[in-house]
């Protein structure tokens, strides 16, 4: 079909190479591409097309066809000056590049065809599209999911370096799922990926269609090239819904909202009103709240409803091989963008993936339309195993403080049989500097601080006291109390001196209770100041707990299959051990024998 418009061609148009790609199931008919631009051309467009092309072939070494919608778009206000009768004139475009077997989707100003392109494509895989000038490439920035909808753990991290593959913490890589990958590659330059839709951009100016074909044509190649193992191995592996066992279902899902009201990398989003299309904050608050839990999971019949009053409601569904969520909403809640583009927050959820599910087996985890298991856990198990003390004077104690109740002035030690007597007689005996934090802002129940010819060390342990398992439930807490605190492993020398400070003012654990805060010689500052200047000192963060038996783990640790229960404390576990060594520290779990 010729251009609309004699003054403008195709020869005039270029465009970055930043686009969504797809695998095409059978090649696009152009009646099915003219319809798609009818709509968009009655959604969008404020005027007569400038170009308008559908399915042209071109290259002469490269052969491909494309389809181009150029339009003008309604006029809207600035968004800086967004109650003023000011419009700008925009225009807008849709581009459809069919090369070998793929569709590759370039747009600007236009959206809302996302079910027509899911009608004539398939996904490429997360395989795939990360061996994209991955031989011979340094990594160079990552955006990271972690595995878990927990809120006492980090739900995610960015790194940035010259070479992340010699830099990156790798015992954190098994639990994580790239989002975002930036990386330098000696041909082609500086390249950006997002697994999630299946986005990649190339560094580099505008480019015109030709040009913009033979650019295409070397990372459409790689999609289908053999796997060479590199560093993206380390990561979860990418798994079909068919490969879950039957065993494990889904126990909770977390949404992620888009930025509203802020800048999130150059784009925002605000929630409008839709009987007079302006912000509404109370709208902005009220879904932030309900999208902000993380929501459980019940399971109906042969689906997992979740939510309800003031919070997200709809449900989940696992069916032919895929995972869908559906959201219940009274009132049609709309975004708008900063180049004032309007999509419901339904749609936005989906079409961005932008949730995340949690199984009954936290080796199994979903995030941005796709499922993810782990392919080292026994590994991680090994790893846990290690940092296990059993102390036979663990399986004597019957309570964390003793009876508190009967604590007075007159009272001047932790009874006997409780942990804290435990550590203060017998695992830090000989310890030269001892203090407790309890009751304070407790950077941890206590510090512990003692030099040495090699180096010293500074402990900062947590207690707990519970009956004795081999699950989880009973960890949450203590692990959430190191983890919360993990950062003043990395204190500097006048944060410590100054909480040094408060606990020896405080001289006692309560104004009622006279149990000494501070056991040692005296002079603990000073000891402080020269380990924490010391190169060769070392930070300990140490879980004192009654719950866990280390022959107890040791019998489970064999088992195959491995108990669910089980596997949920080695996650736990694990995660706190890797936070642990990713701040500097050596993680330690005193136990029962």
């Amino acid at each position: 079909m010729p251009t609309k418009n004699s003054t403008i061609g195709i020869q005039d148009f270029k465009t970055l190479l930043s686009g969504n790609f797809h695998k095409a199931t059978a090649p696009l008919d152009a009646t099915s591409i003219e319809k798609l631009f009818d709509k968009i051309e009655d959604e969008w467009a404020d005027g007569k097309p400038v170009l308008r092309q559908v399915r042209e072939p071109g290259g002469t070494t490269t052969k491909f066809h494309y389809s181009i919608l150029c339009i003008p778009l309604k006029p809207t206000p600035p968004p800086f000056l967004p109650n003023t009768n000011l419009r700008e004139t925009r225009y807008g475009f849709v581009l459809l590049m069919e090369l070998d077997g793929v569709l590759a989707v370039f747009k600007r100003g236009a959206s809302g065809f996302d079910e027509w392109v899911d009608s004539c494509t398939t996904p490429i895989k997360r395989g795939a599209l990360t061996r994209v000038f991955a031989k011979g490439a340094l990594y160079e920035k990552m955006s990271l999911r972690r595995m878990t909808v927990s809120r006492r753990e980090l739900s995610g991290c960015s790194y940035e370096s010259f070479d992340l593959a010699t830099t990156i913490p790798g015992l954190a890589l098994s639990r994580s799922i790239p989002r975002y990958i930036r990386l330098r590659h000696p041909q082609a330059g500086t390249v950006s990926l997002t697994p999630s839709t299946a986005r990649v951009h190339k560094s580099g100016g505008r480019l015109d269609i030709a040009t913009l074909a033979q650019d295409l044509a070397p990372i459409i190649a790689q999609f289908s090239a053999p796997h060479t193992p590199g560093f993206l191995d380390a990561f979860p592996i990418p798994e079909d819904f068919y490969s879950l066992p039957a065993n494990v279902e889904p126990t909770a899902v977390l949404f992620e909202l888009p930025s509203m009201g802020e800048s999130d990398g150059g784009q925002s989003w605000q929630v409008v009103s839709k009987t007079d299309g302006k912000p509404d904050e109370n709208i902005t608050d009220r879904i932030k709240k309900g999208y902000a839990e993380v929501l459980a999971l019940k399971k109906s019949k042969t689906l997992w409803k979740f939510g309800g009053a003031q919070l997200a409601e709809g449900q989940l569904e696992i069916t032919g091989g895929q995972l869908h969520v559906q959201l219940k909403s009274k009132v049609k809640e709309v975004l708008v963008n900063q180049d004032n583009e309007e999509i419901e927050l339904k749609t936005w959820l989906r079409q961005n993936k932008a949730f995340t599910v949690s199984f009954t087996s936290p080796e199994w985890f979903y995030t941005q339309g796709q499922l993810y298991r782990r392919s080292d856990f026994r590994r991680d198990i090994d790893l846990v195993y290690k940092i296990v003390d059993a102390h036979p004077a663990v399986a004597g104690l019957t309570s964390e403080k003793g009876n508190t109740k009967k604590y007075n002035k007159k009272t001047r030690g932790f009874d006997v049989g409780s942990i804290f007597r435990f550590v203060e007689d017998d695992l830090c005996a000989s310890d030269k500097h001892l203090l407790c934090c309890d009751l304070n802002d407790e950077w941890a129940d206590y510090i512990s601080i003692t030099s040495g010819s090699n180096g010293g060390v500074i402990r900062f342990l947590h207690c707990k006291h519970d009956s004795p398992t081999v699950g989880a439930s009973s960890f949450h807490d203590v692990i959430g109390q190191g983890l919360k605190n993990l950062g003043r492993a990395q204190a500097t020398p006048n944060e410590l001196v100054t909480k040094i400070g408060e606990l020896e003012a405080q001289q006692f654990w309560t104004k009622k209770v006279h149990i000494p805060r501070y056991r040692g010689p005296g002079n603990p500052t000073k000891a402080a100041q020269e380990l924490i200047a010391d190169p060769f000192s070392r930070k300990e963060v140490v879980l004192v707990v009654t719950m866990l038996k280390k022959k107890a783990f040791e019998q489970e640790m064999r088992k195959t299959p491995l108990e669910p229960h089980f596997v949920q404390l080695v996650w736990l576990l694990s995660g706190f051990m890797h936070a642990c060594r990713e701040m500097g520290a050596k993680p330690l779990i005193v136990c029962q024998p």
